[in-house]
């Protein structure tokens, strides 16, 4: 038997970084963004009726029974912005003789079955996410169609955005507020459209989606798909989820190249040189900042002749450049040795990083899945293939050196309008050569 279905998808990332963050796997998160269910034990502690739930609707059939059971309501509010629609909590591992849920990592006498969230046989069953003004960096939760004879569907969606309909008709904007209301409705976009047909418990399904969403959000999981019809009550036919995480997004950064890369800024064979890069966060919350404190940036360069042949790739370490940014604009630099012969140099950069970066916890769930960390680090700066000819960053060595790019001569009035490009034949030296008519 399958020991559970992992599905991996992962969208395009935004680069970014952070300051100041923990330079550790942090597998803490907050009730607001993990939801595990299992504080609902409330037979021996009385949790499930704590201030910070609401729950309304009436009791299953043939409540209470034992620990496998369902709980009363349907509908349940929690105060850090959870909203579960249609949806029994407890387990459903007692609703009959053959059913699935979601093993936990281990039985005792007081968890016999894992509890979760169950999604009654209505398409409005839905579980909402509350409102992350910081954004998502991956969602995780593990999910599984209760009946083996009733396989179910759901689909994950994600809000980013609003639609408005007082001046818009329900058009889109480009504001997400943390409540919806006459005016503002949440704009749904589809991620994923799954089919749960497990066969056993063993089969559930491990669902991991990357974002790297750094703009406001929440997300929901929704019934779609078959209703079954025919059966007794809606709590039939369930579908479990449980172990709901959305990691906040992890530390990134984005490197440019400085509108001055070289000093001397046209480096030149038999010349020292520096290059520089700079680096910046793109995120402002806690979790996206860093800085020169927790970065060790490093150019990697080689010279190609001009007979093409090249050595091969050496690094150097760049120092952080004082007063240059502090996070934001931080410049780094680095001397690179002489070339005597001219050339390329060609060169890209690398940015190793610390900062926070999210690990989802293997001990949900039985059997364990070791989760990898988040960590984004290291980044590359490489060129742009197609706009350098399939090559890496390169700077042309001059023979000679200049703080000139280019050299003009402009004599008598026709050369006003077409001056002479002149040609650097020594050390600051430019030639130029003057044609003369009727001599």
């Amino acid at each position: 038997m399958k020991n559970g279905v992992k599905i991996c998808i992962f969208l395009v990332a935004v680069l970014c970084c952070v300051c100041g963050a923990v330079a550790q796997d942090s597998t803490g998160l907050p009730i607001e963004r993990r939801m595990l269910f299992n504080a609902w034990l409330f037979l021996p502690a009385g949790s499930y009726y704590a201030s910070d739930w609401v729950h309304e609707g009436p009791a299953p059939a043939l409540f209470p029974v034992t620990r496998r059971m369902l709980l009363p309501g349907t509908n349940h509010y929690h105060s850090s912005g959870w909203r579960l629609t249609a949806c029994r909590t407890g387990t459903s591992a007692g609703t009959g003789q053959n059913v699935n849920f979601i093993p936990p990592l281990s039985y005792s006498a007081v968890i016999q079955t894992n509890w979760q969230a169950s999604l009654q046989n209505t398409l409005d069953a839905k579980i909402e996410s509350p409102f992350y003004p910081e954004g998502i960096g991956t969602l995780y939760f593990d999910a599984i169609n209760v009946s083996p004879s009733h396989p179910t569907e759901i689909t994950v969606e994600i809000a980013t955005n609003m639609l408005e309909y007082i001046y818009l008709g329900g058009g889109v904007t480009n504001v997400m507020y943390p409540v919806e209301s006459e005016q503002f409705s949440n704009n749904w976009q589809v991620l994923d459209v799954l089919s749960l047909n497990a066969a056993s418990s063993n089969d559930f399904t491990r669902y991991q989606r990357l974002l790297q969403c750094r703009t406001p959000a929440r997300f929901r999981i929704r019934r779609t798909g078959t209703v079954h019809s025919g059966l007794i009550s809606l709590d039939d036919a369930f579908t479990a989820i449980d172990n709901i995480c959305a990691s906040y997004p992890p530390a990134d950064v984005v490197m440019e190249k400085p509108a001055v890369i070289f000093e001397p800024a046209y480096p030149a064979a038999g010349q020292a040189c520096k290059v520089r890069c700079e680096v910046s966060n793109i995120g402002t919350n806690n979790n996206e900042l860093t800085g020169y404190s927790n970065r060790v940036m490093t150019v990697w360069y080689r010279w190609r002749y001009l007979d093409q042949m090249s050595n091969a790739w050496q690094s150097a370490t760049m120092s952080y450049v004082a007063a240059s940014g502090v996070g934001n604009g931080e410049l780094y630099e680095a001397v690179l040795p002489v070339e005597s012969r001219v050339g390329d140099l060609e060169y890209y950069f690398v940015c190793d990083f610390q900062g926070y970066r999210y690990r989802h916890l293997e001990s949900y769930a039985n059997p364990p899945y070791y989760y990898t960390t988040e960590w984004l680090s290291p980044r590359t700066l490489r060129s742009d293939t197609v706009a350098e000819g399939g090559r890496e960053f390169y700077t042309r060595l001059r023979p000679y050196p200049s703080p000139y790019e280019t050299v003009w001569m402009v004599t008598g009035p026709y050369y006003d309008e077409n001056p002479i490009p002149m040609t650097l034949i020594s050390n600051d030296v430019w030639r130029g050569m003057i044609p003369i008519a009727n001599v």
